[in-house]
C-alpha cells in the first residue's frame, strides 16, 4: 500500500546502526503496519455494522441507535415503515440478485 509514515533512526553523529537497531527498526516498522491494517479493518467492520453494504443506507441497527439517542433526549420521534410487498415472489422466481436490483430501485 501507500506509506503511512516515515520511522526514522538516529545515531550519534558518525556512528552505524548495529544489528540490533536495524532488528528493532524491523520489527517496530511491522507492528505498526499491523496498527494501521487493525484499524482500517474496525472502520470497515463499524461501517457494516451500521449501514446497509449493497445500498450504503443506514441500516435497522444505524435505526435503533438513533431511535435510542432521540429517546434519550427526550424527544418523541415519528416513523414511518415502507414495506416492499411480494419481495418474496421476486426472489423465489427471479433470485437474490433481480430482488436486491428491485430493492435498489425502490
Amino acid at each position: 500500500g501507500a506509506p503511512a509514515g516515515i520511522l526514522q533512526i538516529k545515531t550519534s553523529s558518525g556512528a552505524e546502526t548495529s544489528a540490533f537497531i536495524e532488528r528493532v527498526a524491523d520489527i517496530s516498522q511491522h507492528m505498526a503496519a499491523l496498527a494501521l491494517e487493525q484499524e482500517k479493518s474496525r472502520q470497515h467492520i463499524e461501517q457494516l455494522i451500521q449501514f446497509d453494504p449493497m445500498t450504503g443506507l443506514p441500516n435497522r441497527n444505524n435505526l435503533h441507535n438513533y431511535l435510542d439517542d432521540l429517546v434519550d433526549k427526550a424527544v418523541s420521534p415519528v416513523v414511518y415503515l415502507i414495506g416492499v410487498d411480494h419481495i418474496q415472489d421476486v426472489i423465489d422466481s427471479l433470485g437474490y440478485a433481480w430482488a436486491d436490483q428491485a430493492l435498489l430501485e425502490v
